[in-house]
């Protein structure tokens, strides 16, 4: 269960309560608001404004991020930044919790909140260097993003430089400079989108940005108007798991201003809404499935079935972020299509390739389609889980198939998880080759330590590079198979292997005599595939030690005597 923060909340500012909050600033900048009001969604934890989309953008006209100043900038919000410059959403920094700064002296009134300038004016020179020191750190943050950002007071083009608003949502201090900054800012550069109108054949558009059961009410959906108007009875289109719905609107719940649906506030039915405003539906049957994240499509009374299906064919458009293809990469699946689109953007970043893309929980289908890639790419071969449960079904079989399920509700996790899955991947896969791959070795016959001359032939050794091991097969340097190594032993004891350096004796299997087929101080080398040596060179060269690169590169003279392209692709 989520915490109540992590719900979505709308709650619309009207223009006369911007106008009472900071209508000496508006009266010195010489600005008037031109639009009722803010409706502002509070989206806490991301998923909901990747809700917040359409095709080719974001639905929000303006975004304000808000930092901590204390805890300065998280690894969430790099991911909203990553999200807003992805969306094109313009913005501005409110750079919260300035009463926590040490020393500071939060400066109070009665009627309306304090500015940040008068706040600031009567703050002792070490905290206005603490602060200073603080807007500079987020500043530089938001330039590793390619973002030039200044304290608001600073800036003179705010279309090429994002604003830093100090404020204290706990004393309201700064709060007028940021209700006039963005409505400002909002009004200047979103004009045509504040006048935008729906298209002839619907009546209004928003988007789902939750849904939710609601007792005494069944399933509701949260929703942002945006465009145009809604009324009780009108008809709907929105996207369900298994395509289009359409239905119709049963009824309509609306927070009074100045609060929001995030809270138990009591909401009042209306019979007509106009964007832009935030409000809860009561659905039919029919739109009980739709999904977070899908288009909610208002269409006109007596709209013709050309246009009906025009509406249809675009909502197939529009919600088509899914991904199915016969590519090698990890199977994903995400709650809603905003967190979908989301992460499959942010993994196509990284260069991580992605198989399949869906919505819904972890299914059977979902772990057999990943062990399918398992089976070709060992590394790609899992399945990543955006704030979705597992079916049981889905468990059971992954445990069965040895499928792993990596799972998280924020994507910046879910990402570092992903990139860990595909590290410890290839480190199996890694080490898995290397085991069965024959390392390079390099011996040599000490004749001063001959015990038996023939089959088994007893004889002491120097391991000149590399380990060698029992049953590898030795050539000699006119690459002619001379046996294979049957025992090692040092002192009587018997060794698994003899490292690089090490003197001990060896009991090989052969049809030669040494000191006639074999030379006493013969050089010995372990044998390998020409497929072998190239990969262990090209591919693993730095799990080599120098003995064994140097064993190689001897094995290589060796090779070539007989067939002079032998290993090319080693230098």
């Amino acid at each position: 269960m989520r915490c109540q923060t992590q719900h979505i909340g709308a709650s619309f500012i009207p223009s006369a309560v911007i106008a009472r909050i900071a209508g000496e600033l508006m009266k010195r900048y010489r600005f008037s608001l031109e639009f009722p009001g803010l409706l502002f969604i509070d989206t806490p934890g991301h998923e909901v404004f990747m809700n917040l989309r359409k095709r080719g953008g974001s639905i929000a006209d303006f975004a304000v991020l808000v930092v901590d100043a204390i805890k300065g900038f998280e690894p969430q919000t790099d991911e909203a930044i990553d999200i807003l410059v992805e969306r094109k959403t313009p913005f501005l920094v409110a750079l919260n919790k300035i009463d926590r700064i040490p020393g500071w002296v939060s400066k109070t009134q009665e009627d309306v909140p304090p500015t940040y300038e008068a706040s600031y004016a009567h703050q002792q020179e070490a905290v206005r260097r603490r602060l200073d020191t603080i807007v500079y750190s987020v500043s530089g943050s938001l330039g590793r993003h390619g973002i030039s950002a200044d304290l608001f007071s600073r800036i003179s083009d705010f279309s090429r430089t994002v604003a830093i608003v100090p404020v204290s949502a706990l004393t309201g201090e700064g709060l007028p400079e940021l209700l006039v900054l963005t409505a400002g800012l909002t009004q200047r550069y979103m004009s045509k989108k504040l006048t935008a109108a729906p298209k002839e054949s619907e009546k209004g558009r928003g988007a789902i940005l939750e849904v939710k059961e609601e007792k005494g009410l069944g399933t509701v959906l949260d929703v942002l108007l945006y465009e145009g108007e809604m009324a009780k009875g009108d008809s709907a289109l929105a996207s369900g798991i298994e395509g289009p719905l359409v239905g119709r609107i049963r009824n309509i719940l609306l927070p009074a201003p100045l609060t929001d649906t995030r809270f138990q506030v009591s909401l009042v039915e209306a019979e007509r809404v106009e964007a832009a405003t935030g409000v809860r539906v009561v659905p039919d049957d029919s739109l009980k499935g739709a999904l977070p994240g899908s288009p909610l499509i208002i269409i006109k009374s007596g709209a013709d079935e050309a246009s009906v299906k025009a509406a249809l064919s675009e909502l197939k458009e529009e919600t088509s972020v899914t991904i199915s293809s016969d590519i090698n990469g990890v199977v994903v699946k995400a709650d809603t299509f905003g967190s979908l689109e989301a992460v499959i953007s942010a993994m196509k970043k990284r260069g991580i390739p992605v198989r399949m893309a869906n919505l819904g929980m972890v299914s059977k289908k979902d772990v057999v389609e990943a062990s399918v890639v398992k089976e070709k790419d060992y590394v790609h071969g899992f399945v990543a889980a955006f704030n979705v449960r597992i079916n049981p079904d889905a468990e059971s079989e992954a445990e069965t198939r040895g499928i792993s399920i990596v799972k998280a509700d924020l994507i910046y996790q879910l990402l570092d998880l992903v990139d860990g899955e595909i590290k410890k991947r290839a480190e199996e896969l890694r080490l898995s080759e290397l085991r069965g791959i024959n390392r390079p070795v390099e011996v040599k016959l000490l004749p001063e330590y001959v015990f038996r001359r023939a089959s088994p032939v007893i004889v002491g050794i120097r391991v000149v590079g590399g380990t060698l091991k029992p049953q590898r097969t030795l050539i000699d340097e006119n690459d002619e198979k001379v046996g294979e190594v049957l025992q090692l032993q040092d002192k009587g004891k018997v060794l698994d292997g003899a490292s690089e350096g090490s003197e001990v004796a060896m009991s090989l299997k052969t049809p030669y005599t040494l000191g006639r087929q074999i030379k006493e101080n013969a050089t010995l080398f372990g044998d390998m595939a020409e497929e072998e040596a190239v990969k262990l060179y090209t591919k693993y060269r730095s799990d080599l030690s120098q003995g064994e690169i140097n064993a190689l590169l001897d094995l290589v003279k060796v090779k070539r005597k007989k067939d002079p392209s032998w290993g090319m692709l080693i230098a």
